[in-house]
């Protein structure tokens, strides 16, 4: 288990329902990331785990190799129970990160006790907090075991 920031003891009770939870008002940088990989990746695994967000995937057309690390030590607040991977069409995640603002506190999280839909789908929840607005976001991003062959990438 990993625990970067400042988390109160009610927040780190919380924690314990969930597999994994980060927290940014980077927020920009964020979505900045995902407006980019919506034009080159349809889908990708993202594996979190003790030292952050990675993907490693090639391109549309299998020319370039992308890679994205987002160290655990760069968020403001970082939680994770397991190594996870998670299989994400890219321009439907982006879309629910079209509405961040730069004022904008975004807490990315995943309930371990998530039951799974008859369509076999788990849930991520993107929150938006802006103290500023005086306003709080919810959504529910419905997750698909998406079966992304992963490619073993050789340079």
């Amino acid at each position: 288990m990993t625990y970067i920031g400042d988390f109160s003891d009610e927040e780190k009770t919380r924690l314990e329902d969930m597999v994994f939870y980060f927290q940014t008002v980077k927020t920009n940088d964020f979505k900045s990331i995902f407006d980019s990989l919506k034009d080159v990746l349809f889908e990708t695994n993202i594996t979190v785990d003790e030292d952050g967000l990675t993907i490693v995937n090639s391109d549309k057309s299998d020319t370039a190799m992308i890679t994205v690390k987002l160290d655990a030590n760069k968020f403001d607040k970082y939680y994770c129970a397991k190594k996870l991977r998670i299989g994400i069409m890219v321009i439907s995640f982006y879309k629910y990160l079209r509405c961040v603002t730069t004022d904008d506190v975004l807490t990315i999280y995943m309930e371990k006790n998530t039951t799974r839909n008859v369509d076999n789908e788990s849930k991520i929840i993107i929150r938006l907090d802006n103290e500023k607005k005086n306003k709080m976001i919810n959504n529910i991003f419905m997750l698909s075991e998406v079966d992304i062959n992963e490619k073993i990438m050789e340079l």
